[in-house]
């Protein structure tokens, strides 16, 4: 029989994809799974197989080749290399990936058809590489069709869906209550975690200066406004920012290295980060998101923009507006039920999009 092949690639890809490739199961559909270790994807992937809230076998397939660009072609390569020689040998009728360059460069050169589906035609390189080699692109109605033509896409190659990725995995995502006890946190108390920006985007972040993180200010400015019983979660995003934050604050704060991101978010207060799938995931889970991602004003930031609509998300690059909105928050149970009334009409309301991409795939299987 033939299989679909799916590759992931990021710890949001884990969940999304993750649900496609038990959705193609239950279908009867045979896949083969290939998966490039990224940060933390691969383990959160094993904790999720073992406790049982996914269930299918993945091939680590490469790495993420880092900052430099000879890193990524470098890996890239590689990672190309690997993927022709798993997949020459076998029956695939399709590829499916979210903007995937070595996926959708190999099922090409095999002559293998590649569904390409994208949240944003944000990175122009990977947007380039896959859109126009792909057979279909997936995306959100939130979109504009002239974003995607802009980096390769066939406009008559685009098929839209009524909703935003984060809906595949949070309408009926139920948190794992160990994430808590690991980290030491009391669920009974208030939580606000805040998650530190990439050095990537400090051109972009005026407050950004002067730190390792971008975080330590908006911490500051909510420890100088709540007491001991406000417990205030630090998630870095590089390992170093780990000890600085440590350093920065010692006992006052919790600094979490690794973590199940919407396990943790669902279960917080507020979330204030610079990850635009955290705040996405966080928002429509029910916590209040606070976007202080240099890109999260961006004309293609459409997911950010439709949640704040709906008053569920808060874009910002001011840390006095975003301290003052968590702490509006922490101040007000009626408003944060608010949020979560909101985020569980607007998951019961969009489309999941896993059912249209079984639809589109099932093309290829027939």
């Amino acid at each position: 029989m033939s299989e679909v092949w799916v590759d992931i690639m990021t710890t949001k890809q884990v969940w999304f994809l993750g649900k496609l490739v038990e959705y193609l199961q239950d279908k009867g559909v045979e896949t083969y799974v290939t998966v490039r270790k990224y940060q933390e994807n691969t383990e959160v992937l094993e904790r999720a197989i073992a406790d049982g809230r996914l269930d299918f076998k993945y091939e680590v397939t490469g790495v993420h080749g880092g900052a430099s660009n000879e890193g990524k072609l470098d890996a890239f390569l590689k990672r190309c290399q690997v993927h022709l020689e798993r997949i020459k040998d076998k029956d695939v009728a399709c590829a499916f990936s979210l903007s995937s360059p070595e996926c959708a460069r190999v099922a090409y050169g095999l002559a293998v058809p590649h569904i390409c589906t994208s949240d944003s035609p944000f990175s122009k390189a990977a947007s380039l590489l896959t859109f126009p080699i792909s057979e279909k692109i997936i995306c959100s109605n939130l979109s504009r069709i002239e974003d995607f033509v802009k980096v390769g896409a066939d406009p008559e190659k685009i098929i839209m869906f009524n909703g935003i990725d984060e809906i595949a995995w949070t309408r009926d995502f139920k948190p794992d209550p160990r994430v808590l006890d690991e980290a030491g946190l009391d669920g009974s108390k208030p939580i606000v975690i805040v998650r530190a920006l990439s050095p990537h985007f400090a051109e972009n972040a005026p407050f950004f200066k002067d730190t390792e993180t971008g975080i330590e200010d908006v911490i500051q400015k909510i420890l100088d406004r709540t007491g001991p019983e406000v417990q205030v979660v630090a998630i870095p995003r590089y390992g170093e920012q780990g000890p600085i934050l440590r350093k920065a604050f010692g006992d006052k704060i919790t600094v979490i290295d690794y973590t199940e991101g919407p396990s943790l978010t669902s279960q917080a207060d507020v979330l204030i980060s610079c990850g635009g799938t955290m705040n996405r995931e966080a928002s429509l889970l029910g916590t209040f998101a606070i976007s202080i991602d240099p890109l999260c004003k961006h004309p293609m930031a459409y997911g950010e923009k439709y949640l704040h609509e709906q008053g569920i998300l808060l874009p910002t690059l001011d840390m006095n507006e975003a301290a003052d909105k968590a702490i509006e928050l922490l101040n007000s149970e009626d408003l944060r039920n608010q949020v979560k009334d909101k985020a569980a009409k607007i998951r019961s309301e969009m489309e999941d999009p896993i059912p249209v991409f079984y639809r589109e795939i099932k093309e290829y299987l027939e």
